[in-house]
């Protein structure tokens, strides 16, 4: 009778102590929020913190399961491209990012947690499950918008833009909270990825205006009329402009013709027909016009016409994004070696504590027992 009290008692002032920790000064000893002054409170603002990006879960798995299993979405509108909503390619750069930036809070999360183990002796998982949940609430994001472009539904954009605008506003208590614990420092991890994260979910919050905008309140509300006269021929095969980016940047529109290709040799009318924009006529068009420009500006100058600044002119897009592409391809190469170098000098430190704490231990026994001669 006395070991089922025990164990009920316990059982009631558990209270948050699973989330802030057992030895955290955010709890009282019944295992409430100590909430004298909300800001101080580390365990609190971070439970704040989850809030958003669980509510946004829960609701934008609930709507894609609604219309996916809803008629007019489902038949009216199904199809194997899609077109693009305004900032498509800066919002799918901005959730990389930001993907980025929640990898390393959760790193930085779990280093902190396992330095408190070694000071308080126990977990605190308030630190390393809101980077978590962001994580997911941002790839499920992705998911939500993907389906947006498929579904021409400029209108699912309110649910990501409260999300977006909650969001900002956890990161802005986490930077409040880490301002008056005096560690507002761009030498501490937590407050720099906290700026960069408040930033991204603040442009993705803009650019969802800008979609309802566009989308929602427009003149005209029938999305086959922005349908493009590449899509409307007997063969539209090549749908690289009409995909999400990440699908346009490693070829995954693609798969079917690999496909085919393994299931017999492929034939010419396999391949289908170019968009109109990459027909060797608009090609030639748009260079020899380019070209006559560079012409009547060298002779205007006295120079002959250069073809390189025509070229220049003409694919410099294209050709920036491809550097900026090597580039970050080249900077992940570095990736791997200083994540190891950054293990191994962690594991070596604790092993060398480790050993350093059992010598002082064992040392002070042997003092202790042999007292003094």
């Amino acid at each position: 009778m006395l070991i089922t009290r025990s164990s009920t008692m316990a059982q009631e002032n558990i209270g948050w102590h699973w989330l802030c920790g057992v030895n955290s000064t955010d709890l009282d000893d019944s295992g409430s929020f100590v909430l004298d002054r909300v800001s101080d409170n580390t365990c609190f603002i971070d439970l704040l913190d989850v809030l958003p990006h669980l509510w946004f879960i829960l609701t934008a798995a609930s709507v894609l399961l609604a219309l996916t299993c809803f008629v007019r979405f489902k038949h009216s509108w199904r199809s194997d491209y899609i077109l693009r909503f305004p900032g498509h390619i800066l919002r799918w750069l901005i959730s990389i990012f930001l993907l980025i930036c929640l990898f390393a809070s959760l790193a930085e999360g779990i280093l902190t947690d396992e330095t408190f183990i070694q000071s308080l002796g126990g977990r605190q998982p308030h630190l390393y499950i809101p980077p978590i949940t962001a994580l997911v609430a941002c790839i499920i994001s992705l998911v939500y918008y993907h389906h947006m472009e498929v579904w021409q539904a400029g209108g699912m954009a309110f649910v990501s833009l409260l999300y977006y605008a909650t969001a900002a506003l956890g990161e802005i208590g986490k930077l409040i909270h880490l301002h008056d614990a005096k560690q507002s420092s761009v030498k501490i991890a937590r407050f720099d990825l906290s700026i960069l994260q408040l930033v991204c979910y603040s442009l993705l919050f803009l650019l969802d205006i800008n979609v309802i905008r566009c989308k929602v309140f427009r003149s005209n509300p029938n999305p086959s009329s922005e349908i493009v006269d590449d899509l409307t021929s007997s063969e539209p095969l090549f749908r690289a402009y009409y995909v999400n980016l990440a699908s346009q940047v490693s070829f995954w529109w693609l798969n079917w013709i690999f496909f085919l290709g393994y299931k017999r040799p492929l034939d010419v009318p396999d391949l289908g027909k170019l968009p109109e924009s990459l027909n060797a006529e608009t090609l030639h068009h748009q260079f020899k016009e380019e070209y006559e420009k560079e012409k009547v500006q060298a002779a205007s100058k006295g120079h002959q016409p250069s073809l390189g600044k025509v070229i220049v002119r003409i694919y410099f897009v294209r050709m920036a994004l491809a550097g900026i592409l090597k580039l970050l391809g080249d900077f992940a190469g570095l990736v791997g070696p200083v994540c190891v170098s950054g293990i191994v000098l962690y594991v070596a430190d604790f092993y060398y504590q480790t050993e350093r704490n059992e010598e002082a231990s064992i040392s002070s026994k042997e003092n202790s027992f042999l007292g003094p001669l």
